[in-house]
């Protein structure tokens, strides 16, 4: 019985996937390294592509959660990140974070982020969703504020120690920005922080963290 709901789990990420790719039949493949696949696609009505990564690793469910549960530590792992820190908590699950992108040549962006967040631990489904918010915070930094950011990652177990992640988001940049900046940030943004996330999650504290949790005793991943 084990088996088949491993199977079945395998089966659905796999389609997960799938749907995501076929979805409107767009996704282009820009860059697959380091078991991580880049796709992006255009969005109607935006000058600025939506992205995605996508990539599989030898990481337990439950530590690749603490990893996304660590909102203190995003900065450390997130793609093109300046700065990425808490500004308001409501709950472990839903807080606002302060996000400056580190853009070349061009001003910096920055934007209010609403982070919600939600893991089931006996299906394996993890979920963290991003969307910009209206704030005054920080209005007079001198930056560029985004006027729209929404992403999300999906973390699946797909066996014990095996998970896949899911990072995908569209945002409008605000401002005027040359097309190699944009095609730049739209394949380099994505693929960091999605080695950024397994390199983090090789970190031995959440491995100890995950295992206090759960009464596990797994590894500090390889």
């Amino acid at each position: 019985m084990r088996s088949v709901r491993l199977v079945l789990t395998i089966l659905f990420a796999l389609f997960f996937v799938s749907s995501f790719l076929t979805a409107q039949e767009k996704w282009k493949l820009e860059k697959n390294a380091k078991g991580v696949k880049v796709y992006t696609r255009t969005v109607p009505g935006s000058d600025y592509r939506e992205m995605m990564a996508v990539g599989v690793d030898d990481i337990p469910f439950e530590v690749a959660a603490e990893v996304a549960k660590d909102y203190n530590s995003y900065q450390q792992w997130y793609g093109m990140c300046k700065t990425l820190k808490l500004i308001k908590k409501s709950s472990d699950s839903n807080f606002d974070m302060y996000f400056v992108l580190d853009m070349p040549v061009v001003t910096n962006r920055d934007a209010v982020i609403r982070v919600k967040t939600n893991f089931d631990f006996k299906k394996g489904r993890g979920r963290v969703t991003m969307t910009s918010v209206d704030s005054s915070y920080k209005k007079d930094a001198g930056l560029v504020r985004m006027p729209k950011v929404k992403g999300s990652f999906t973390i699946t177990r797909l066996g014990p120690s095996r998970v896949q992640v899911v990072y995908q988001i569209h945002a409008d940049m605000g401002g005027n920005v040359p097309a190699w900046v944009v095609n730049t940030a739209a394949v380099k943004h994505p693929f960091d922080t999605a080695v950024g996330v397994k390199r983090q999650a090789r970190k031995p504290v959440y491995t100890e963290q995950a295992n206090k949790l759960h009464k596990t005793s797994y590894a500090v991943p390889r």
